[in-house]
This record gives structure tokens, sequence and C-alpha cells, in this order.
């Protein structure tokens, strides 16, 4: 009666009032008591939405029955077997990974002291099997050990568990040991009976027995029959085991190892598992494919791949399975009439009257619309599975996601998306009884960061919560990307307005690394850089300290992308001296080499110490150009926002640095990167080291930068009083001329092209001494 009340709409409290009553009779009885704990973890795990309320109850019944030796008595085997059963049910259902990763390690020890106290074997194959699939890598190392313990000590797993096993290394692409494991299933018993051989055994003595049969003949005939109800069960077995084909696929074609892809799928029918599922034929054509489904491959290539995978699956099935599996396929290939045309064929065979081809069908049609851009149709198929009345139906997860998405890509309408977020909620707590999936509230937040709206961020986090969805490290790091781009808008604002909400979102900044950590979550180091990267933002170099400080102490190395942001942090509030010992101990204290981006904050210290006319800007001029020298014989390269600092925001100041009254050598500063420009030589170079140069192996940005370089190298020559002639620059026919071009036109710069090649661009001693007579 009481897990009757409990999915009675309003009458919770009555349940809960009847589970006191239950535990209230049972007082003084062990038996009794632990029959009750194991009932009402039972009656709570059907309920994917009340983890906490299972959780309290779980901790409940291992405090009262269990204590450091292990559970307290043995006539309660049965029970702690039901009660981590129940406990992988809601794992099962729920995909909470807290959950997953408490009861793989309770299971675990629980298992171990259970087999060397009374050999008895916990773990079943149902129990590791959820475990194994909703493992994270923080629990994967446990559920891996989990089953090679369960494995020797004699449990019997069949296809289930080892395709969750191989599937858990393939998800972490752990390819060697998803392929070793691999190795093992193919030496079982039922995964090498020999099925062509079993069977035509069978078929050579079977058929209609005669009065005149001999014993020997009757011996052979049940002989075959034994034969072929063995390699039934066997081939039943290895149905299971597709799935494990299908994630190492997956698992492959994500790391282009196409090859070694459709390999594996010769290899799966060679071990006579026939590929019935459409995730495998999915990753067949994205092997064929070899690039990512979504990226723009040509119409008619995707339609030949798409047709020979098609071709593949009417050999192994038919009928209704072949439309199903083809409607899926076609509906990741992008190809919205090959899916209308399936779903017309299975309305003209009346396949649509069941409930679950429908719902495989509204979500294929949802996911085809998605790929093909189609917003405005995403929305009308919604509307009009709204409008299904009787036939309305419970859709999967796709649909929502693919739904949802769609209005958090490019042009981002993340209202639309919240509001049919609600929808997803509401519907699967009436229809479906499940949570929605985390990975639809994370696209949501991730929006809100594209869309600057923090406070939206938190709102979605708040209602994943209230939804019974635990947040994870993707979530936390969206919110705190969405408090970073805010920051950069907010820094536009006046002077006190600007002050008032960059302390906001350091505070929310910092509050979401504490929440994560009380939810048991290890932030990550993209954790730890988003949240110095909003305290750069707001110029809060003291809570950029401090988070660092923090970040150090849980154990979390600092990286570049952490001591980068760190030294923004300090160029923001032009302590340009923090900034340079900020570098020198990420160099030397943490051994950490910088990057690009490091390259574009000493540019923005450099900057900032150009506007800076304080005593002592020498000396730091001077240890910055020691950075700088440390930077180029690392060969870090400039990135695209380099190029934008270098070129449209700072080409004047570099153009202008003929004066010998300059406070700082910008161009020495921001120009002296490696293959570019040789500082220390420039004015010293023959003519003919200076009169031809090549731009053809750089990126673009370090062809604009190499430029730079030589139109000052020609100024400083003029101004020494060195020879200046004409200077052959080869660009090749590409975005490098297109870009040389446009910046020359920016520096009023008459350019030519040479005669024999134009590739090649001439700057002419004409053209150079009229852009030196502009003033």
């Amino acid at each position: 009666m009481a897990k009757v009340l409990a999915w009675t709409p309003g009458r919770k409290n009555d349940a809960e009032r009847l589970w006191g009553e239950i535990f209230e009779r049972a007082r003084g009885d062990a038996k009794r008591r632990c029959e009750a704990h194991c009932a009402l973890l039972e009656a709570r795990c059907l309920r994917p939405t009340a983890v906490h309320e299972f959780l309290r109850a779980y901790d409940a019944f291992r405090d009262e029955f269990r204590n450091d030796e292990g559970w307290k008595s043995r006539w309660m085997t049965p029970m702690v077997q039901r009660a981590y059963t129940a406990a992988c049910r809601l794992c099962n259902d729920s995909h909470d990974e807290r959950l997953a990763r408490r009861v793989t390690y309770d299971l675990l020890r629980d298992h171990k002291q259970m087999k060397a106290a009374n050999n008895f074997a916990l773990a079943t194959e149902y129990c590791v099997s959820s475990l194994l699939s909703a493992a994270t890598p923080s629990s994967a190392h446990a559920a891996a050990e989990l089953f090679e313990v369960a494995l020797e000590d004699g449990v019997k797993f069949g296809g289930t568990a080892w395709s969750y096993a191989v599937s858990m290394y393939a998800g972490m692409n752990k390819a060697d040991e998803a392929i070793a494991l691999l190795d093992r299933l193919e030496t079982l018993d039922f995964m090498q009976s020999g099925s062509l051989g079993a069977l035509a055994f069978a078929a050579a003595f079977s058929g209609k027995k005669s009065a005149s049969s001999s014993d020997a003949v009757m011996k052979l005939e049940r002989r075959a029959n034994d034969l072929k109800m063995v390699e039934a069960r066997n081939a039943k077995e290895r149905a299971k085991v597709e799935r494990a084909y299908a994630q190492v696929m997956h698992m492959l074609n994500k790391q282009e190892r196409f090859k070694l892809a459709l390999r594996m799928f010769t290899r799966m029918q060679s071990s006579g598992v026939r590929p019935l599922g459409a995730q495998t034929y999915i990753n067949l054509y994205d092997a064929l494919s070899e690039t990512p489904a979504d990226d723009a491959l040509s119409k008619s290539k995707r339609r030949d791949n798409l047709h020979r995978v098609m071709q593949t699956v009417k050999t192994h099935l038919k009928s209704l399975e072949a439309l199903m599996v083809g409607i899926e396929l076609a509906s990741h290939a992008g190809v919205a009439d090959v899916c209308e045309d399936i779903q017309d064929r299975l309305r003209w065979n009346g396949h649509l009257q069941s409930d679950s081809v429908r719902s495989r069908v509204w979500q294929c049609m949802m996911i085809v619309r998605y790929k093909t851009y189609d917003r405005q149709g995403t929305m009308q198929l919604y509307e009009e599975w709204l409008r299904s009345g009787e036939e309305k139906i419970a859709v999967g997860d796709d649909f929502w996601f693919y739904l949802i998405k769609s209005y958090c890509d490019d042009p981002v309408n993340v209202d639309v998306a919240a509001l049919l977020l609600e929808d997803a909620i509401r519907e699967n707590a009436m229809v479906r009884r499940k949570t929605v999936p985390v990975r639809t509230f994370n696209i949501v937040i991730q929006a809100c960061a594209q869309d600057r709206r923090p406070a939206l961020a938190l709102t979605v986090i708040d209602r994943m919560r209230a939804a019974g969805v635990n947040p994870t490290d993707v979530t936390y790091l969206a919110a705190l990307r969405a408090c970073a781009s805010a920051a950069k808008i907010d820094r536009r604002r006046d002077e006190k307005a600007e002050n008032d909400s960059e302390e906001s979102l350091v505070r929310v900044a910092r509050t979401l690394i504490v929440t994560a950590c009380t939810e048991g979550i290890q932030p990550t180091s993209k954790m730890w850089s988003a949240a110095l990267h909003v305290c750069a933002l707001c110029g809060d170099v003291a809570a950029a300290t401090e988070i660092f400080a923090d970040m150090r102490a849980s154990g979390s190395a600092p990286n570049v992308h952490s001591c980068t942001a760190l030294m923004r942090a300090y160029a923001s509030v032009r302590d340009l001296s923090g900034a340079i010992d900020a570098y020198w101990t990420m160099r030397n204290e943490f051994d950490v080499a910088p990057d690009s981006s490091t390259l574009q904050t000493m540019l923005e210290v450099v900057r900032a110490a150009g506007h800076n006319k304080s005593r002592g800007t020498s000396d730091v001029i001077s240890r910055v150009q020691e950075v700088y020298a440390d930077m180029r014989a690392l060969n870090v390269r400039p990135n695209n926002a380099v190029l934008s600092l270098l070129t449209e925001s700072v080409v004047e100041d570099v153009l202008a640095l003929g004066s010998p009254n300059s406070a700082i050598d910008v161009k020495r500063l921001t120009l002296a990167i490696d293959g570019c420009v040789s500082v220390e030589s420039e004015i010293t170079q023959t003519w003919d080291d200076i009169a031809s140069m090549n731009l053809k192996e750089y990126s673009v940005a370090e062809a604009r930068v190499a430029f730079l370089g030589l139109l000052q190298t020609l100024r400083d020559r003029r101004a020494a009083r060195l020879r200046v002639g004409d200077v052959r620059v080869g660009v090749g026919r590409g975005k490098i001329r297109d870009s040389i071009e446009t910046l020359a036109r920016d520096v009023s710069l008459m350019l030519s092209y040479a005669e024999d090649d134009d590739g090649v661009v001439v700057l002419t001693s004409a053209a150079i001494e009229h852009w030196f007579a502009k003033p």
C-alpha cells in the first residue's frame, strides 16, 4: 500500500506516514526492519527523479545493519542483494553519475568481504552490467575491477556484461583496453560454438521419424536437437555482443581510424554476430564517409554512402526491421527525402499503428530536420506532435535534445530553448516518468554562455536540480563561461555599474566552484581556468590569486590556460610586474610552456606599458623583452587575436616609431617573433638578405607580422642612411596575398606584381620612397 500511495498524485505525505508506521511496528525485530528497508529501497528506485530520497534510505539501511567489518548477520545476504539490485536499477534509469560511483565502490568492497566470509558472490550480472554502463572516468577503474574480481570468483557473465565492459572502455576512447577485452570475449564458448556445423548436423538428422529408425539414428537425432538448442542459446548471447562492436567502431571513427572501423564490422560478422542494430550501420556509414556526419559532405557523396550501407542492411534485415534501421540511418546522414519516403512506406504497410514504431519515427524526423538546419521545420514538427491528440505518444530523449539544440545553435534563441526545456521536463515527468538527460540541460546552459546570460544559466541549473538531475562538471563549466562572456560586455558600461556587475560575476564564479566541490564534483582544469578568466575580465586580482591558490590546494596542477588567466588578471589592472612575475613562476616553478594566448597577454602588457608614464617603465620593458626572448626560444607562434592586435589596432603605433624620443619601442616587443624578424641584426643585415622574402610557408597571422617587420626594417635603414631598393615578397595566390594587399592599403603603400609570377608582390624603391615621404 505504501508503494501505491507513493505513485498516487497528492498522496506522498500519506505514503511517508505509512512507511514510518511500518518501521515503527518492526522496532526490535531486525529481520522485519531489514525487510522493510529493502521494500522501501525497491519502492524508491522506481522514481528516477528521487535520487536524493533513495540515497537517504540507502544510507539509513547501511548505517543500521553494516559496520566496519561488514554486514552483521549471514541471514542478511539475500537482503543485501535486493538492496544492491534496487540501487543498480536506479543507476540505469536516472543516469546519475554520483549515485553510480557510490554504488560501484560499495558493491566492490562488499563483494570482496562477503566472498571471503561466506563464499557468496554478491556481484550479479545485472548489477555489474548496470554499473559498467553508468561508469564515468572517475569510477571506471572501480567498475573494471569489479568486473574482473567477479570473473575470478566464478560469476558467469553473458554477452550483456561483456558488451558493457567493452563499451565502457570504448566510451572513454581507450582503444587498446577495448580491443584487448574484445579479444578475450571472442574466446568464450558462446562465441566459439560453430553455428554452421551445429545447424548442418541438426539438419542432416532432423525430419520425419520412421518406425524402423534404429536406436543409433534416434540418438543422433536427439544429439542434433540438443546442438540446435545450444546454438540457439549461443546465438541469443552473441546478439547481445553487437553493442560492443558498435561502440568500438564509434571510438575508431572518432579517432579517424576509419579502415580499422570497417575491419571491425567484418570481424563482427566473422565472429557469428549478426549486425541488427541501427547504431552499427550508422558507424559503418561514418567509416565509409571518413569524416564526421555533420560536415559539409557533397550531396552526391552522402547519397552514395547511404545507398551502399542501405544495400548492406537489406542483406541482414527484412521488412520492418530494415525500414526502421533505414530511417535512423537516413536521419543520421541528413537526407530528408529518404526519411520521408521510408515514413510513407511505414504508413502504407500499417506499421505506424505501433506506438514504439511511431515514437522512433518522430525522433528520426526531428533529427533529420536538425541535420538539414531546418529550425522552422523542427518547430513545425513539434507543433504537429502536440496536435496529435489521442494519438500523441511519448517521444525519445533525442526528439527533445535536437528540438532544443536547434535553438541553441547560431543564431542563438536561448529564451525559446528554455521554454522547450520546460516542456520536455513536464512531458517526461507525466508520460515517461524519467528525468531529462543532463546533456539537454547542458546545451541550454552553453547557449546561455553564447548569449551572455549568466542569470538564465543559474536559473537552468536550479531547474535542473528541481527536476532530479544532478549537474556535472560540464554544467558548471558552461555556467562559468557564461559569467566570462557577460564580463566582456560589462566592461563597456559606466564605471559604477561596471564595478557592481563585476563584483557580482566574480562572486557567482566563486560560488559555482564552491558548489561543485560541495556536490562531490572535482573541478576540472577548464573550470578553474574559466573562473580565473572571469576574475581577469573583471580586474579582480585578489579573487584571481585566491582561486589560483584554491586550485593548487585541490591538487589540480596549473597549466598554461590557468597561468595565462592569472597573468591577464594582473595585466587588466596594469600591474605589469605582477604579470611578468606570474610568467616566470609559470615557467620555473610549474614548468609550463607558454602558448599563443600567453603571447597575446604579454602584448596587452606592452600596450598597457605604452600608456604608463610612471617612473620605472624602462625596467619593466627590459623584463618584458626577457619574456619575449624566452617565448621566441620556445617557438611560440601568434594566433588570430595577436594578428588583430598587431595589425588593426596597433598599425599606426608601429609605423610611428621613427621618432627617437619614443618612450617604448613597441615594435621591438611586438614583432620579435621567431621566424619573422630578428631584432638584434636587422640594421646590420646586408641588403641581399632583405631584398627577398618568402611568406608562403607562414600562416596568415605570421605573414602579416613578418610584413610589418619588413616595413619597420625599411624605416630603420632609411633612418640609418643605409641602402633601400626593390623588395620581392613571395605571397602565393591565396589568403596570404589577400591579407598582405589589405595591410598595404591600410598603411597607404603601393604594391605591384612581379612580371614573371603573380604570386610575388614587389615593393619598388619608388613606392617605398613615396611611402617614406608621407606624414
